[in-house]
C-alpha cells in the first residue's frame, strides 16, 4: 500500500520539525562515564533510578536530565557548541558534577526534559513546564476522535509529559496509517512510529490531550555544524581545541563568583592569558593539568595558552551578574509579588519572570513588558497557595539564556 508523508503547511512548521530532529538525531559520544538515569512507571507511581552511560559508546539524541537547579537546558541555556566542547573535556561538569540525589529527574549537569524539548521545537522564549502549556496563549485543543484531524507539530500533553507529532503517513484516501512522535525521555530524546491502534492506546487512552500551537508558523531554524541535517548548507565543525578547555565548555555562561576551571590537555604550555571585558589581560602560570580562574567583573572573557611566541586556540566564556530583589520576604495571598532587578552587562536582554515552588517546579510565568524591562521593576499577580516559592528573572546574551533567582519567600 502506497503511503504519503504529510507536508509542512508553512515554513514555520518545517523549521519546527528540523528543530525536533536536531534534538532527536544529535550525535555524541562521552569520553568518560556520564551520569544519566531512567524513569520507570509502576501501577501506582514513578520510580527514578540513577545510572551512568558508558564512555566511548556512541549516542543519538540529546541526554535527558532535569537541570532546573542550575538552569542548563541544551538549546536554551546551553548551545550545541558548548555541549560538544564540554563532552570533549574529561574535566568538564558533564563528568565531574553528577546531579544524582539533588532532585527528581536530575541526572547530568547539561540536558533536556520533555517540556524543554517541546519549548525548543516551538521556539518559546524560555522552557515552559507541562503545567503551563494548556493555558498558554495561542494553544488550543484539537478534536482527536478522528486521527485524520492531526497535523504536524501537534502537541500531546498530559499532567506530567509533553511530546510532538513529527510525521504522519496517510493512504491515498487521506486515512492516517502511521504517526511518529518525538519526545525527550530517559536516557535520550527519541522518535517513535505508531500505528493508529498503538497511538490511541499509548497516548489518547492514557490521559493525553492533543493541542495545537498557533505560533508554530513563526518558528525559525538555524543550522548547526554540530548536528547537520539533510538539506542544510555545507558547514565545517570548528577545529577541536586540543590545548585546553573550560569545565563548562566553550562559549558558556558562568555566574559572577563561580570559578572557571581549565583542563590543560597538552604539556609544554607556560602561561594562560585571560583578557577581560575591560581589555586588560591577566597572566596565569601553568604548573599542572588544571588552571583555576575566578572573574572579578561581569562580561565576556577570552583565554589562550602561550609558550614563547606560540599562542593556542582560544576559549571564550562570560561572567553574568543580574541582581534580583523582592520588596519583602512574605506576601499575603491577596497582594502581588513586587520585585526589582538590574543587569550588569549592557546589551543583554531581560525578558521573562517565573515563579517556582521551593524545589524549583514551575508555578507561573510571563513575559516582562517593555516598561518593566526599562524600569527594572515588575509586579506579578498570582493565585498561589500558601507556601514557599522562588522568583526567577531570565535574560539572554550571546551564549544563551541565564537567570537570577531570589531567595525563598513565603505566601501566607
Amino acid at each position: 500500500m502506497q503511503l504519503y508523508h504529510d507536508k509542512p503547511v508553512s515554513p514555520g512548521v518545517e523549521n519546527a520539525l528540523k528543530r525536533a530532529r536536531q534534538m532527536v538525531e544529535f550525535p555524541w559520544t562521552p569520553i568518560r562515564r556520564i551520569p544519566s538515569g531512567h524513569i520507570f512507571r509502576t501501577p501506582t507511581e514513578k520510580k527514578y533510578v540513577d545510572m551512568w552511560l558508558p564512555p566511548h559508546f556512541p549516542q543519538q539524541g540529546m541526554i535527558y536530565s532535569s537541570v532546573r537547579l542550575h538552569c542548563k537546558f541544551v538549546g536554551s541555556n546551553v548551545s550545541f557548541e558548548t555541549y560538544v566542547t564540554a563532552l570533549a573535556n574529561p574535566g568538564s561538569v558533564l563528568y565531574t558534577r553528577p546531579q544524582h540525589g539533588l532532585g527528581r529527574s536530575m541526572f547530568s549537569y547539561y540536558g533536556t526534559v520533555c517540556s524543554a524539548f517541546a519549548s525548543y521545537v516551538c521556539q518559546l522564549p524560555y522552557p515552559m513546564a507541562c503545567a503551563g502549556w494548556g493555558s498558554m496563549e495561542g494553544v488550543s485543543p484539537v478534536d482527536s476522535s478522528r486521527l485524520e484531524n492531526l497535523q504536524l507539530c501537534d502537541l500531546l500533553l498530559s499532567e506530567g509529559h509533553i511530546a510532538v507529532v513529527t510525521d504522519i503517513l496517510r493512504d491515498t484516501n487521506g486515512n492516517v496509517c502511521r504517526i511518529s512522535v518525538s519526545e525527550s525521555m530517559t536516557p535520550v530524546c527519541r522518535c517513535t512510529e505508531f500505528t493508529p491502534q498503538q497511538f490511541r492506546g499509548y497516548w489518547l487512552e492514557d490521559g493525553y490531550t492533543v493541542y495545537r500551537y498557533a505560533g508554530i508558523h513563526n518558528v525559525t531554524y538555524t543550522p548547526s555544524p554540530y548536528v547537520p541535517l539533510e538539506g542544510d548548507p555545507p558547514s565545517e565543525v570548528p577545529p577541536h581545541n586540543t590545548t585546553f578547555m573550560a569545565d563548562f565548555g566553550n562559549k558558556a555562561n558562568y555566574c559572577l563568583g563561580e570559578t572557571v576551571e581549565f583542563s590543560i590537555f597538552e604539556s609544554g604550555w607556560e602561561t594562560m592569558e585571560i583578557t577581560g571585558p575591560d581589555g586588560i589581560s591577566e597572566v596565569l602560570s601553568i604548573a599542572g593539568e588544571t588552571v583555576a580562574y575566578t572573574p572579578a567583573a561581569p562580561g565576556y572573557y577570552t583565554a589562550v595558552c602561550r609558550k614563547g611566541s606560540t599562542i593556542s586556540q582560544s576559549v571564550e566564556f562570560c561572567a553574568t551578574r543580574m541582581i534580583l530583589k523582592l520588596a519583602k520576604n512574605t506576601f499575603s495571598q491577596q497582594e502581588p509579588i513586587r520585585l526589582k532587578f538590574d543587569n550588569a552587562i549592557p546589551g543583554d536582554t531581560v525578558f521573562y519572570a517565573q515563579v517556582n515552588s521551593h524545589d524549583l517546579f514551575y508555578r507561573l510565568g510571563r513575559s516582562l513588558t517593555p516598561e518593566e524591562i526599562a524600569g527594572g521593576r515588575a509586579v506579578i499577580a498570582h493565585n498561589l497557595a500558601p507556601g514557599q516559592y522562588v522568583v526567577e528573572i531570565v535574560a539572554q546574551n550571546a551564549y544563551g539564556k541565564y537567570i537570577a533567582r531570589s531567595e525563598l519567600f513565603t505566601i501566607e
